[in-house]
């Protein structure tokens, strides 16, 4: 016999300190001979990296990243990256429940008069083959699945060689403060059934509770059961494994209560818990389902 339920916590969104290092091999791009600051915007760089590996703890950020970047020469060996000018998208491994892709933009205000970047020669006959190194601000412009709604901002550190041909290295550090959408996760109901003819004779009933994610909220992941109550009084079974449940989706976990009476009324208390899509924990979600234990098998 199927209960529904709906015992509902508020979404709550909580911030996550997250870094990443991010390398490429493969930079390639144009050098454009522009005026000098103080008669322009100064002679600069555009190049890209695709496909590098990106390396983060616990996996956050980890997976690959494109980025590409508009590196202008300030003179005196000093550079800048116009804001926006420099963009960097990672994607999650495509393998596994938590997949998704991020965005970022830099930021800072840079300019010819506080260009906040260093330019190194690379070559002694090139003079346009040099590497910009330092720090600079990001903002996180969104995100997709795992780290949908994604907001925060932080820095990047960054090594960027520009030279010509198509092999020039790239390394950033990324550290920041970023959310995501807070997935809102419900007790939705249940279904109650005599597995077979053995387990009614022994009045263990099987119960499957549902958990689900409202729509267009964040998906939660490591969702599991943390408490069962009520009901007999006696549970066994009761799953310590994790799922994943999507916005708009839901899970079902499944476990016994002992000692049921045929034909009686229940009501159980469920409590789940689960993380956002950056793995930071989220309040437990808990809710009453009654149902009428079935007469028959």
């Amino acid at each position: 016999m199927l209960v529904t339920a709906a015992a509902i916590v508020p979404a709550t969104v909580h911030a996550a300190p997250v870094s990443a290092q991010l390398k490429g091999e493969n930079g390639f791009g144009s050098f454009d001979p522009a005026l000098p600051c103080g008669v322009g915007d100064g002679p600069s760089w555009r190049y890209a990296w695709e496909d590098g590996v990106a390396t983060s703890p616990g996996g956050l950020f980890g997976g690959l990243w494109n980025g590409s970047f508009e590196v202008h020469d300030a003179g005196a060996s000093t550079a800048f990256i116009p804001d926006s000018d420099g963009r960097i998208a990672l994607q999650l491994p495509t393998t596994g429940s938590r997949v998704g892709t991020a965005s970022f933009d830099t930021a800072g205000g840079q300019g010819c008069a506080n260009a906040g970047l260093t330019l190194t020669p690379l070559s002694a006959s090139d003079p346009t083959s040099q590497k910009v190194t330092g720090t600079i601000p990001v903002v996180a412009k969104g995100g997709t699945g795992a780290l949908r709604g994604l907001t925060g901002s932080g820095t990047a550190q960054l090594s960027l060689e520009l030279t010509p041909g198509a092999d020039n290295d790239a390394t950033l550090d990324l550290n920041g403060n970023f959310t995501v959408a807070a997935p809102e996760l419900k007790v939705s109901g249940v279904q109650a059934r005599w597995a077979n003819l053995s387990e009614w004779l022994q009045r263990r009933l099987t119960l499957y509770v549902g958990v689900a994610g409202t729509a267009g909220k964040g998906n939660a992941y490591d969702v599991r059961l943390t408490g069962v109550g009520g009901g007999s009084g006696s549970f066994s079974g009761v799953p310590t494994g994790t799922q994943t449940v999507l916005a708009g989706g839901g899970a079902t976990f499944s476990f016994k209560m002992n000692n049921v009476n045929w034909g009686q009324k229940y009501t159980v208390s469920v409590t789940a818990a689960g993380k956002d899509g950056l793995l930071v924990p989220q309040p437990p979600v808990s809710g009453p389902v009654t149902f009428t234990a079935p007469l028959l098998p």
